[in-house]
């Protein structure tokens, strides 16, 4: 039997998640689901926020809840942020971005 997270026919599993969830994107870092329990685009979608958090809050209490729900499934010493963020836009509003 599997592992949890560690399913044998993942092309199967990827085509299933689209009918399972309304939103395929939407996720909850707040319950006690194991990062490769996600669906694959909420991998992605965890994996996005978390990049955009550590970036732009890295102290935020979302973004250390990212980081330690990543660390289930990926070597997290591994990456590396860079140390200058551009922002390709004015005014965009990043203060307190991942404090929600």
């Amino acid at each position: 039997m599997a592992e949890p997270g560690q399913d044998r026919l993942p092309p199967l599993r990827a085509a299933n998640e689209h009918f399972v969830n309304d939103d395929p994107y939407l996720f909850d870092v707040d319950n006690d689901t194991n990062f490769l329990d996600f669906a694959y685009e909420q991998q992605a979608s965890i994996i996005e926020e978390y990049v955009c958090c550590a970036a732009l809050d890295p102290e935020a209490p979302r973004t250390a809840r990212l980081r330690e729900l990543l660390q289930q499934g990926l070597p997290m010493e591994a990456l590396e942020l860079p140390e200058k963020i551009v922002i390709p836009w004015d005014g965009a509003e990043v203060r307190g971005i991942c404090r929600v």
